[in-house]
């Protein structure tokens, strides 16, 4: 049985409580991408999205965006870069990296027309850290106008210090700032088991940032796959092929504010 079914099985016989723990711990595992498997290595690679995203099948959401949220094409005429930088999630793992929600993203910016685009510089396994040491060489390569951050899982997983997980995040910030690039941040979740004075401050820290810089948030981003069984890989952690689209539409809102200022 899969961690997906045990966490499923529990949460039927579990109090309210109970299954807020669950949904928390769930969340800690998609978040925790196996360090050593480097299936996705390559740092700074352009999606490849030449065709529309998999149909969805089994009563599960429709691929990409419903028409009342798509923006009009050719209604934002400059020429717009967009870089997610990024783990596991944002790295497509366990599938076709075609048919991740960076993918479809890109597949959603090009439909305005003109010379859009999504770079994808996520790699299975980083941290705060490591996307801090690879960002200046992603913003002078790609001279990006938006940047997605969605880091801080594997770190609070390794129980990083929380001052040092900010410390790498308001730097990551800054230089995207520094370099003229607008911010989204992702929030992340860790399991209560860790304490709940690390828990607290490590969930806190993202809305902290958040204010501090006046960037969005994307809070929740895998809330609603957690503990849908059919929206699960085979290993019970990492999100399938037909969950990209519901998390293309969780973070699609603040693109598209950011997209219509251009």
């Amino acid at each position: 049985m899969s961690l997906t079914a045990h966490l499923m099985l529990a949460a039927a016989t579990a109090g309210s409580s109970a299954l807020t723990r669950i949904r928390c711990v769930l969340l800690a595992c998609i978040l925790m991408v196996g360090c050593g498997d480097n299936a996705e290595t390559a740092s700074t690679n352009k999606t490849d999205t030449t065709g529309e995203p998999a149909p969805v099948t089994n009563g599960s959401p429709r691929p990409g965006l419903d028409a009342s949220r798509r923006l009009a094409p050719g209604s934002v005429a400059t020429p717009t870069t967009i870089l997610v930088l990024g783990d596991s999630i944002s790295a497509a793992y366990g599938i076709q990296r075609d048919q991740g929600w960076v993918a479809l993203l890109d597949t959603e910016v090009k439909r305005l027309g003109g010379e859009h685009r999504v770079v994808n510089a996520s790699i299975s396994g980083e941290t705060t850290g490591g996307g801090l040491a690879r960002l200046q060489r992603a913003l002078e390569e790609q001279r990006p106008d938006l940047v997605i951050v969605e880091l801080g899982g594997n770190d609070g997983l390794r129980g990083y210090p929380v001052e040092r997980i900010e410390q790498n995040l308001r730097r990551i910030i800054e230089q995207c700032q520094e370099a003229g690039a607008a911010v989204i941040l992702v929030g992340m979740q860790i399991p209560p088991n860790y304490g709940p004075r690390y828990a607290q401050g490590f969930a806190g820290l993202f809305a902290t940032l958040a204010s501090d810089y006046q960037v969005p948030l994307v809070d929740a981003f895998l809330e609603e796959i957690a503990l849908a069984g059919n929206l699960m890989q085979s290993d019970g952690i990492h999100p399938t092929a037909a969950a990209q689209p519901i998390l293309l539409r969780a973070i699609w809102d603040p693109v598209a504010e950011f997209l219509q200022r251009r």
